[in-house]
């Protein structure tokens, strides 16, 4: 075995945006195609001076150490239900590999970004401060992400996140240590505009939306997109996080008489909405 040879290998961080990026749409497919780019790289980088001219610098993993990769998801708080499918994902990912890597054992550090900017970059110092971490898989709430890229960035940490979904994460807040393997709100909102104007033949619209920037950013653009294909937006109400009572925001979107309603919510907003429609 290579680390039979030689005391400590090093992976270049740029060669790991590739290993992360390379990576398939489902969280699965992810930690797979990472784990079989590890293997290719490891055969390839061991060199005996261990030179690390990589500008984002170089991770350092013992022939007894084992090879940990945070999962910095959103344990508590909006996206929590969401997190726990990711989390199990990434373990039968690991488990599809004996939890193993070449003789090294693999390992998951859970963070815990509670879909809160406040979360992710207190996350991302714990990271960053454990010095053993070789990448972060995560996060789910974009809200969370935009704080832990530009501190992981900083020290050239790589994350890939499997639901982030805010256009400015890779537009206006690029990061050469960034990825994302979900779309963005750009296109699933255009496509709901374009579905509701063309497919269903709505020309009128109300929007029900609470005050995270996931659901701001998709109501912006179903906004765009509906009104320039020629429909009308009729209403626009704003939920609070946790809201249960709709029923005053409900009337005021019944009395417009939209054709479609648009609700890019999360939940259990989105299913007390719905129940009270029905009531």
């Amino acid at each position: 075995m290579l680390f039979k040879l030689y005391s400590v290998f090093r992976i270049p961080y740029s060669v790991r945006r590739y290993l992360f990026s390379g990576a398939r749409f489902t969280v699965y497919g992810t930690v797979s195609s990472l784990l079989v780019l590890f293997l290719l790289l490891l055969t390839a980088c061991v060199d005996p001076a261990l030179e690390c001219t990589d500008p984002l610098g170089c991770v350092e993993i013992r022939p007894d150490d084992p090879l940990l990769v945070a999962a910095l998801l959103d344990q508590s708080g909006r996206a929590a239900a969401l997190s726990a499918e990711v989390q199990n994902g990434l373990l039968m990912a690991l488990a599809d590999r004996d939890n193993e890597l070449l003789g090294h054992r693999l390992e998951l550090v859970p963070f815990d970004g509670r879909c809160q900017e406040s979360g992710g970059a207190a996350s991302a110092r714990e990271i960053l401060a454990d010095g053993r971490i070789a990448g972060v898989l995560g996060t789910v709430c974009s809200e969370s992400a935009a704080a832990a890229i530009p501190l992981l960035a900083e020290r050239g940490m790589v994350m890939v996140s499997p639901a982030n979904t805010a256009p400015r994460l890779t537009e206006t807040a690029v990061s050469p240590t960034f990825f994302r393997v979900a779309y963005n709100n750009r296109l699933q909102a255009d496509l709901m505009a374009e579905f509701a104007f063309t497919t269903l033949g709505a020309r009128t619209a109300a929007i029900i939306r609470d005050t995270t920037a996931y659901s701001i950013d998709l109501a912006a653009t179903f906004t765009d997109h509906f009104t320039t294909a020629g429909g009308v937006i009729l209403y626009e109400g704003v939920l609070s996080p946790g809201q249960v009572d709709i029923a005053e925001k409900l009337d005021l979107l019944l009395r417009t008489a939209p054709d479609v309603v648009y609700m890019p919510l999360f939940e259990p907003e989105a299913a007390y909405f719905v129940v009270q429609v029905h009531e």
